[in-house]
């Protein structure tokens, strides 16, 4: 199946060679992977790509949904409803929470809003000063490109300090740090004496260089990795992507609740304060359909409610009201 859906990838998308081998040498697996099946070959397939999320003091199970892709011969007939469809219900038996994505083009946000997901990931972009610092005798930082033990424990340690936001697993930071190569980029780290205390991670889009992640324990250590990233890419302009915000803000990617009854008993216990009557309706997950009551920390499935009483909402607004307001938070996708 692995080469059939190789092929098909490189039948949809433009990726270079070297992407395209990247990804399935390190983070394709056939476990993940679910495909329509026509003519004995694959029309139609996406990989369900398993990430932690943090949410007030739990921590979720959410697929990431990669390389949606149909055959150009099949499309238009309802096969990639079909897929997402059969991928639901298979997200719905693994425990997940919650299914995330990017849509690869910006008509594509319409299409994945019919099918339950709503765009609740965004991202503030603005441009980053290095500063004229002399960083002291004792610190150091380094361009780290191959995988290190070590600078992935400090980034997660850090990631999971995050609240409402996507993680990155040990095996996940393997295959940024392979990208991040492939861009010959890498991980710039900083170090106080044999310490680390800071990271960023930055890309070259030519006109700019995008820094997707910083982390640094001072401030001091902050400006001494703008002023690293551009020496690296010779005085290139920085811009820097951080969290969305309550102001402007770019939208980024979309999530669908899988759950209901899960999403609904931890965002009641998050917020024991909030009152809610929702009458759900959603088209693809049958178990989802009920009239739920959050009330003191709980959320509860009234069988014979007086109708009246409840909001009715589809999916994908129970996902925006739910999760817009907290700015859920997700990067280094690959996107």
């Amino acid at each position: 199946m692995k080469e059939q859906v190789r092929k098909l990838w490189e039948n949809c998308f433009t990726d270079s060679k070297e992407f395209i081998n990247l990804y399935f040498d390190m983070r394709y697996k056939e476990v993940e992977n679910i495909a329509i099946m026509m003519d004995g070959k694959p029309v139609s397939a996406l990989q369900m790509i398993p990430y932690p999320m943090t949410f007030y003091g739990k921590l979720w199970q959410t697929a990431y949904v990669s390389g949606a892709c149909t055959h150009p011969d099949y499309r238009a007939k309802g096969v990639m409803r079909q897929l997402l469809n059969n991928a639901y219900h298979q997200m719905l038996a693994d425990g997940v929470h919650l299914t995330t994505l990017i849509p690869a083009e910006p008509w594509l946000f319409d299409y994945y809003h019919s099918m339950g997901y709503a765009s609740v990931f965004g991202y503030t972009a603005q441009e980053a000063q290095a500063a004229d610092i002399h960083p002291s005798e004792k610190l150091t930082i380094k361009l780290i490109q191959d995988f290190d033990a070590e600078v992935y424990q400090y980034f997660d340690a850090h990631q999971r300090l995050r609240n409402c936001a996507l993680l990155h697993t040990q095996e996940d930071f393997k295959v940024i740090c392979a990208d991040l190569s492939l861009a010959q980029s890498g991980v710039f780290v900083i170090y106080q004496d044999d310490t680390i205390v800071g990271l960023s991670i930055a890309y070259d889009r030519a006109e700019f260089i995008e820094i997707n992640e910083l982390m640094a324990d001072k401030l001091e250590y902050e400006q001494a990795l703008y002023a690293a990233i551009q020496d690296k890419f010779e005085g290139k302009k920085l811009i820097r992507y951080t969290r969305a915000n309550n102001h402007n803000y770019s939208p980024l990617g979309m999530a669908r609740i899988i759950n209901a009854p899960q999403v609904l008993q931890d965002y009641a216990h998050a917020f024991p304060d909030k009152e809610m009557r929702i009458h759900l309706i959603d088209n693809q997950i049958e178990s989802n359909n009920h009239c739920y009551h959050l009330l003191g920390g709980k959320s509860l499935i009234v069988e014979n409610p007086k109708e009246t009483e409840y909001a009715t909402m589809d999916i994908s607004t129970l996902c925006k009201e739910l999760f817009t307001p907290l700015h859920p938070y997700m990067n280094l996708m690959l996107n």
